[in-house]
């Protein structure tokens, strides 16, 4: 359920870059050689964070 709502979170962001670029506070968490930050990176590490996520919910440990 959480990872859903990461993944689901991440693509509504994303959508959002696309619209309205200047709107998504990037700039404290990414920054180029140049000390700017572009679309194309903030969906990438939007990217990256779906990605990172397992594809299925771990088995709970049997104790």
């Amino acid at each position: 359920m959480l990872r859903r709502g990461i993944i689901e979170g991440c693509q509504r962001i994303s959508s959002l870059i696309q619209n309205h670029p200047e709107f998504i506070q990037f700039g404290e968490f990414i920054i180029d050689s140049n000390g700017e930050v572009t679309v194309k990176d903030m969906q990438e590490y939007l990217e990256t964070l779906q990605n990172l996520l397992p594809l299925r919910e771990p088995q709970a440990a049997i104790l």
